[in-house]
């Protein structure tokens, strides 16, 4: 999946309007953090997109292997990613909290995040 154009978000995951343009290495890593909070069926224009999350994710004793294939293959569908050099999951089942830390391997260096869900 190729970048386009996409509008900045500022930490909190409101609309930045300061002005400017996002660089390369902003925009992958604001497209990865989105493809990875997407819930599949959730995007109308392609009902496909997005991680399974009703299906798969948030179920009782959900395969944390499977769920680590699940999200470093979403990460590896940009182009621009090479590799994921880094990636750990840890559910908190009392708090039914999945957190995703990654780090992944891109032409122009390493980008990293994590996720929350």
């Amino acid at each position: 999946m190729a970048l386009g154009t996409d509008f900045l978000l500022d930490a909190s995951g409101d609309l930045n309007m300061t002005g400017g343009d996002a660089s390369q290495v902003v925009r992958l890593d604001q497209a990865i953090s989105n493809k990875l909070l997407l819930v599949a069926g959730e995007w109308f224009l392609n009902l496909d997109d997005g991680i399974p999350y009703y299906q798969e994710v948030l179920i009782k004793n959900p395969v944390i292997e499977h769920l680590e294939t699940l999200f470093k293959d979403a990460i590896l569908s940009f182009d621009e990613v090479d590799n994921v050099a880094e990636f750990t999951i840890d559910f908190d089942g009392p708090t039914r909290t999945l957190t995703i830390v990654w780090r992944a391997e891109t032409p122009t260096g390493f980008l990293s995040g994590t996720e929350v869900i």
